[in-house]
């Protein structure tokens, strides 16, 4: 269930930056993409876990947003700012989400190629989001 409400918050976040939101399934999720702009996430990864009282478990989010522009123009700098800012704000967001007790390891990375036929620009933005889960 923590997982469903992280991947849930990443979505609302970017919806409201105005990206179609495409979340993690089994097979490649860049294939699925029918419009741009689009955000997808990849499966969320634990790579840690602490506390036996207030067990604590971090997970590594690998979030792709992709914008709609000709990649061979020589302005796509422009567009990964964009994108960078709006990445930012997305790690903003999950800060103040009520089932995060921290987000921390922000990067984000501009593609050096289309990830889509489309012919888009994308940036990876990676972070980790730590949860406190429950013991039932």
């Amino acid at each position: 269930m923590l997982r469903q409400t992280i991947i849930s918050s990443i979505g609302r976040a970017v919806e409201t930056l105005g990206y179609s939101f495409q979340p993690p399934a089994a097979c490649a999720p860049k294939a699925q993409i029918s419009q741009l702009p689009a955000a997808t996430i990849a499966p969320l990864k634990i790579v840690s876990t602490e506390g036996r009282k207030e067990p604590r478990v971090t997970y590594r989010v690998v979030l792709t947003l992709l914008s709609p522009h000709n990649f061979a123009d020589a302005d796509r700098e422009s567009i990964w700012s964009v994108m960078e800012r709006d990445a930012i704000e997305v790690y903003r967001v999950m800060e103040l989400s009520p089932a995060v007790c921290g987000v921390s390891n922000f990067s984000a990375t501009p593609a050096s190629r289309p990830l889509t036929r489309f012919g888009d620009c994308s940036l990876s933005a990676e972070f980790d989001v730590e949860a406190i889960y429950c013991i039932e």
